[in-house]
């Protein structure tokens, strides 16, 4: 499988992917609504460091 160089965007005027720690209702707010709705997510909110393997998920936190 090759690489790609291209970092993916998934906004109002681009799209080709998002990157895992994107904030997708923001993008699917943005695409229904026709303008920019920022929501504050960014990649601080998400908690845990995904992993570098599918399903790319975070492992649990403990306690939880």
């Amino acid at each position: 499988m090759g690489k790609t160089t291209k970092k993916a965007r998934f906004t109002l005027h681009e799209r080709n992917g998002r990157g895992l720690t994107d904030c997708a209702p923001e993008v699917m707010f943005e695409l229904i609504l026709g303008v920019p709705v920022k929501m504050g997510l960014d990649a601080s909110a998400a908690t845990g460091v995904p992993r570098g393997d599918f399903p790319y998920l975070s492992p649990p936190r403990a306690g939880r």
